[in-house]
């Protein structure tokens, strides 16, 4: 009988001694985990940007007129020479002495501005034609590996964004080309050459796409009001305004990743120049900003891009640094500890406080130098209550 109460009292004892473990026992902490891999990382600017049209010309009216009915829209392309709108000039005294000075006027700083279009149309194609010929002779030796990829690369990127200046030359003369002819118009009617109840016609300086008019209406307009903005689609550039400590780590050539503009599809670009003057932005937290503006020359297939128009919003991401094979983890998995830096590691269902040494940091991820390898989980998102030695359990 002693014997059966003894054995009866271990179990009671045994049965005691597994609760209270289980009462004192630690309850795992739920986590969330992910492992250590090796990795294609870039280190990026990401800023906000707005594309941009750089050739453009404004039609203004030469002289106070009635301006016709029209039917043009926004978004219609129009070939140098074609007739825009139609002008009905109020009377005035064809030989008024100030209309007449202000037309000579008018007309010599036209010519003057024609010269300077016509001499740096000329520069900008000598350059191009240059820029042309440097490539092929980098891309001959290119094919005999006597050349680096990356020299190529530059000078196609050079090449393209002298084309396109090119391009900007040639709009501007044609430009220039239409206001001079406009100017002499005005003076020949101040000085009685021309009819004072003639129409007079605005032709497009150059091929373009409309981006704004004021109206189809007719209505009354004076000298020098604005009638209708042209542009060149091929001219379609983003600007994006970064902070100067950022624009410092920029440099021409850069690649540049345009998302966020609408299409399913990112949109390639190089950086083609960053502008030397800031500006002050006041940021939404209300602090004063040194900003400047970092133009993003497309690049091919420039096709993607012309679903793009003048002033939308897009997203640019710098490339700064790329490498395929980083080792790496969520940044959010980093934590400052001491003077350095620390991770948890998932170890036997427990979290082990794990010192390790950072590299660069990409979008969401941070290149690790030391203390991690390959397949080792690390655990994101850590709260204060965890501890090195926690019990865990991964989500």
């Amino acid at each position: 009988m002693n014997r059966q109460r003894l054995l009866t009292l271990a179990l009671l004892l045994t049965l005691f001694a597994g609760l209270l473990y289980l009462g004192l026992r630690e309850t795992p902490r739920p986590v969330d985990t992910e492992p250590v891999v090796r990795a294609p990382l870039s280190e990026t600017i990401e800023e906000e940007g707005v594309s941009h049209m750089a050739a453009r010309h404004t039609l203004t009216a030469p002289f106070a007129a009635v301006v016709e009915r029209h039917a043009l829209d926004p978004g219609r392309s129009v070939e140098r020479g074609a007739p825009l709108l139609t002008l009905q000039p109020l009377a005035a005294p064809p030989l008024d002495p100030v209309a007449r000075s202000e037309a000579e006027g008018r007309q010599q700083v036209a010519a003057m501005r024609l010269a300077a279009a016509r001499e740096e149309q000329a520069a900008a194609a000598a350059a191009a034609d240059e820029a042309r010929r440097e490539q092929q002779r980098l891309e001959a030796l290119a094919e005999r590996d006597h050349v680096s990829r990356q020299a190529l690369e530059q000078a196609r990127l050079h090449s393209r964004l002298l084309e396109a200046r090119r391009r900007a030359a040639d709009f501007s003369l044609r430009a220039a080309e239409y206001e001079r002819a406009t100017a002499e118009a005005v003076l020949q009617r101040a000085t009685g050459e021309r009819p004072d109840g003639a129409p007079h016609t605005l032709h497009a300086p150059a091929d373009g796409v409309i981006l704004r008019h004021a109206g189809h209406s007719e209505r009354l307009v004076e000298r020098g009001h604005e009638l209708l903005e042209l542009a060149d689609p091929l001219s379609l550039e983003v600007r994006v305004d970064v902070l100067t400590r950022d624009a410092v780590r920029l440099e021409p050539g850069q690649a540049v990743i345009i998302e966020g503009w609408g299409g399913d599809e990112a949109l390639n670009g190089r950086v083609a120049r960053i502008e030397p003057a800031a500006f002050t932005r006041v940021s939404a937290l209300g602090v004063d900003e040194q900003r400047t503006w970092v133009v993003v020359q497309p690049e091919p297939p420039e096709a993607a891009w012309q679903r793009l128009g003048d002033g939308f919003r897009v997203d640019a991401r710098f490339i700064l640094w790329h490498d395929e094979a980083v080792l790496q983890i969520p940044t959010s998995a980093l934590f400052r500890h001491g003077d350095g830096w620390a991770v948890f590691v998932v170890e036997a269902e427990r979290a082990r406080l794990r010192p390790v040494e950072r590299g660069r940091r990409g979008r969401h991820a941070t290149a690790i130098v030391a203390g991690l390898e390959a397949g080792e989980r690390v655990i994101i998102h850590p709260d204060r209550a965890l501890q090195d030695g926690s019990r865990i359990t991964p989500r």
